[in-house]
């Protein structure tokens, strides 16, 4: 995908801004271009791998349950080639009543992560 048409085809309004922010840039991208089995029949999507990278970027903007946070723990272990990376909307706490916030999380499990719609020019090749 080279161009940037109508936010209605990324499922928010962060993952719409974080393309923007690729466009902007000079960045092509592929939206969600691979899915990837983490248990026997079930498959995670990433939001985003920009062309000429060889890392996938998920964007979290609001909660994140216990049920996505496994998801991705998961999808990375049990797929050693995955290099999953994380936009976060905010550095908020990964649900309402949780202590722990993205980055902590992020941290825990070693994945990289930034705080905004850009990626870190230092992920770019």
């Amino acid at each position: 995908m080279s161009s940037l048409q109508a936010w209605n085809g990324f499922r928010s309004k962060f993952e719409y801004l974080v393309a923007e922010n690729l466009v902007e840039n000079g960045h092509c991208f592929d939206y969600e271009p691979k899915r990837t089995h983490y248990v026997s029949h079930h498959h995670y999507t990433p939001d985003f791998r920009v062309e000429g990278q060889d890392f996938y970027v998920e964007c979290k903007g609001g909660s994140m349950s216990a049920e996505d946070r496994a998801k991705y723990q998961k999808a990375s272990e049990q797929n050693e080639d995955l290099d999953l990376r994380f936009l976060f909307y905010n550095d908020r706490p990964i649900a309402k009543n949780s202590s722990t916030t993205f980055s902590m999380w992020a941290k825990r499990h070693g994945f990289p992560y930034s705080i905004g719609p850009e990626i870190p020019s230092q992920w770019l090749n």
